[in-house]
């Protein structure tokens, strides 16, 4: 799997690209540079690294945007567990139901400190910060991660929360 993979201690990114032509390594490494300009909250680290955590506890060699979202439950705190709970959102049965969609893997992960993220996470970490911009925020917190992901009708996390009748606009208006 290519794309990008956090080290153990979140100090590295990797970007795992094709590399083309030299234009496109300009682009890449501009790209590069605005990400890792992107503030991410201390909380958004934290559900980084409960998100890696729920993989390999799960037996998953991946992290896609359910283990974000199970990363975001975990960490417990925050601005989009308070807008969840509000949205009267049974954390817990959250946790069972994408639990019980994505089950569990039979995969033996072989490099601990590096498990890739699948495009949906990948590309929800990589543009969250423009739901921050959109908020006027300077720092990328829980909830910019949470919209992005809601954003994706299509990925588990959302399928999920939709169950509890949390899509995007909700979510954004609470």
């Amino acid at each position: 799997m290519r794309g990008i993979t956090f080290d153990s201690n979140l100090e590295k990114v990797n970007f795992a690209h094709n590399l083309k032509p030299y234009e496109d390594i300009k682009r890449i490494n501009q790209e590069k540079r605005n990400i890792m300009e992107a503030k991410f909250s201390p909380r958004v680290k934290d559900v980084i690294t409960f998100s890696r955590e729920e993989a390999l506890r799960l037996g998953h060699d991946y992290i896609g945007t359910e283990h974000l979202l199970l990363g975001i439950i975990r960490e417990g705190e925050g601005t989009a567990i308070r807008l969840l709970k509000a949205l009267n959102v049974d954390l817990q049965e959250l946790r069972k139901n994408v639990e019980q969609v994505i089950g569990t893997g039979s995969h033996k992960v072989s490099n601990l400190a590096n498990i890739p993220l699948v495009k949906q996470a990948e590309r929800a970490l990589k543009i969250t910060y423009l739901e921050a911009k959109l908020f006027k925020s300077p720092v990328i917190g829980t909830e910019h991660l949470l919209l992005f992901i809601l954003k994706d009708p299509d990925n588990v996390a959302t399928k999920a929360l939709h169950q509890f009748k949390v899509n995007y606009d909700v979510f954004k208006n609470e």
